[in-house]
């Protein structure tokens, strides 16, 4: 199993999360859609902006640029190093002040867009517990559950739209 296998980086593709937190106590689901776009290759890297859109704001409420290379995959930049390869249970690194290891490679997750079989990543804080992230091949983030630092969510994927076939393998 590949990093890009895990995070297909495609011009277009659309993402849509359902997301409830401790930050929207009493409203209920969310959603927040997330768009790739300007994908391009860069130093020998796969690069996107993903733009994510909640419908309740008029701008977006976050723009992020990913890359993605044979062995990893960061965003904004190499502090937030999110997958490394090996793709391999045990395998571990550092992203800034977070300990990161991938626990499992066969976890089935379950959400609304589907059962997959996937890769689960945590992501450790000393003293403060850990969140976690489940990639399933071919589609990209199924899952993730942030309990670390707030706002703490948990996002599961409702749907996937392919792009225009823009991508890199």
């Amino acid at each position: 199993m590949t990093i890009a296998e895990l995070f297909p980086i495609e011009e277009g593709r659309v993402m849509v999360y359902g997301y409830e937190g401790d930050d929207a106590a009493g409203e209920g689901p969310r959603t927040a859609t997330m768009t790739f776009g300007d994908v391009r290759e860069e130093n020998g890297a796969l690069r996107a902006t993903v733009t994510e859109t909640v419908p309740r704001r008029k701008r977006p409420e976050m723009v992020s640029v990913v890359r993605r290379s044979a062995s990893e995959l960061t965003e904004n930049g190499d502090p937030e190093l999110l997958l490394k390869a090996p793709i391999a249970a045990g395998t571990q690194w550092l992203s800034g002040v977070y300990e990161m290891r991938i626990q499992d490679v066969d976890a089935e997750v379950t959400v609304p867009a589907g059962t997959f079989k996937c890769v689960t990543v945590s992501c450790f804080v000393e003293d403060m517990g850990a969140d976690s992230f489940w990639y399933a091949p071919g589609v990209g983030l199924v899952k993730a559950a942030r309990k670390v630092e707030p706002p703490r969510r948990v996002y599961e994927l409702m749907s996937v739209k392919p792009g225009n076939g823009k991508k890199g393998e």
